[in-house]
């Protein structure tokens, strides 16, 4: 078992450490402490403060050298985003309906931003744009703002 997620809770009588797992997100087992509603929430906002890190991080990868690495936190990015991938089995129709929805959403889009005085190229920029139309898109399953998110993320 990883030391990392085991409990940290130790003996009064060997002073061994418990060999039982810690839940996600916590320090100890069910047993010493899990169990208590103060405990599961600080391990919820634990989980929850990183998520956000691992999320940009996960992100920052979609800009890669290697097209494989690109390839693979794109996938991971909109899987975790709960976006289903459309490209699996994509008709050319639909297909071609897609892009050209996110072409116009794109422009539309990159119009505000100039419009507001952002650099539309800078990759700060980009990124808050792909993750607010994931967050849409999740909400939404709307296949144009997938597509929108995956060619602002690279």
């Amino acid at each position: 078992m990883d030391a990392a997620r085991r409990c940290t809770a130790k003996s009064k009588q060997t002073g061994a450490r418990c060999k039982r797992s810690a839940i996600v997100g916590g320090f100890v087992c069910h047993m010493h402490g899990a169990a208590a509603a103060q405990t599961r929430t600080a391990a919820r906002a634990r989980l929850a403060a990183a998520a956000d890190p691992a999320a940009a991080a996960l992100i920052e990868l979609t800009f890669h050298d290697d097209p494989t690495i690109r390839f693979r936190s794109s996938t991971a990015v909109l899987d975790r985003a709960g976006i289903p991938d459309f490209m699996a089995d994509p008709t050319p129709d639909r297909t071609r309906q897609v892009q050209a929805t996110a072409a116009k959403l794109s422009a539309v889009i990159a119009g505000v931003l100039t419009d507001l005085g952002h650099d539309v190229a800078d990759p700060y920029v980009r990124s808050i744009v792909a993750g607010r139309l994931r967050s849409m898109s999740a909400d939404t399953r709307h296949e144009a703002l997938d597509t929108t998110a995956r060619e602002l993320s690279g």
